[in-house]
């Protein structure tokens, strides 16, 4: 007598063992990628601007973006980061006059 497998026999097995499969699925809030302008690489996130944990998630790559030169391992910047913007011939409407160069 051949037995066949029932789904009514083993309701729990089955549902622990669906529920283990989509738990174990790892599951990301935001995307991360990787913007690289010659020498000089960097990770942004969706998840902001400056996300705790790093890239993947994890403790140790906790700082490993800003990368210049990015030919060697271990030379980044991430904590030290910001944004420069820089103009010539600057008309200031706060301070009321012209630079020549002005980097904010």
């Amino acid at each position: 007598m051949r037995k066949t497998f029932s789904m009514k026999k083993y309701p729990t097995i089955i549902l622990l063992t669906i529920l283990t499969i989509v738990l174990s699925l790892p599951l990301q809030a935001d995307d991360t990628k990787w913007i690289a302008v010659g020498m000089l690489h960097n990770w942004f996130s969706s998840g902001g601007c400056e996300i705790e944990v790093g890239r993947r998630h994890e403790i140790i790559d906790q700082q490993d973006g800003f990368q210049y030169p990015a030919l060697y391992s271990s030379q980044d910047m991430q904590a030290a980061k910001a944004l420069w913007f820089g103009a010539k011939n600057y008309d200031d409407p706060v301070a009321g006059k012209e630079y020549g160069y002005k980097i904010v």
